[in-house]
This record gives C-alpha cells, structure tokens and sequence, in this order.
C-alpha cells in the first residue's frame, strides 16, 4: 500500500493508481497554501508535472475585481507576483 510518509495515512484510489503515476501525468491540485501539498510533493517525486492553485486562485479574484470596477482590466502577472510574495 502506498502511503503518505508525514501522516502514515492510506492514499486514496488504490495502489494501481498510484504506481501508474508518471512524467506524463499532470497533477492540478486548488490548494495555494501551503505551495506544495502533500499530494503535489508525492507525485513531483514520482516525475509527474504538477500545478498548485495559486493561478486558479488569481483568475477568481481577477475577475471578481473586474466585476466590482465596471470591467477594468485587471493585470494577472502583478496579482501573481503579489501572491507569490506573501505565501
């Protein structure tokens, strides 16, 4: 079985899915805080390309903002560079 080695805790879908994990997998996970979850740090080890939720995170607030602004444009990559400081 395979486990989380912090919590020692069961993995959820079964060995199999776990052991066909490869560089060909990508891992999205929503979670921004911590950058790297437990799940996105296993499956980096495992060689898969793996993406954190800062980006999904952004793009909500980005448009939120642009709702309460009438439609301003709203720069992503400052938003981005921000949350990137304070994380």
């Amino acid at each position: 079985m395979v486990t989380n080695n912090t919590k020692d805790e069961r993995l959820p879908f079964g060995d199999e899915f776990w052991r066909s994990l490869n560089s060909k997998t990508i891992i999205y996970d929503l979670i921004y805080n911590p950058k790297e979850t437990a799940l996105l740090n296993y499956c980096r080890k495992k060689g898969c390309y793996t993406i954190n939720g800062i980006k999904m995170l952004v793009a909500q607030g980005a448009k939120s903002l642009s709702y309460w602004t009438d439609g301003l444009e709203i720069p992503l990559k400052i938003m981005e560079e921000a949350i990137q400081k304070h994380l």
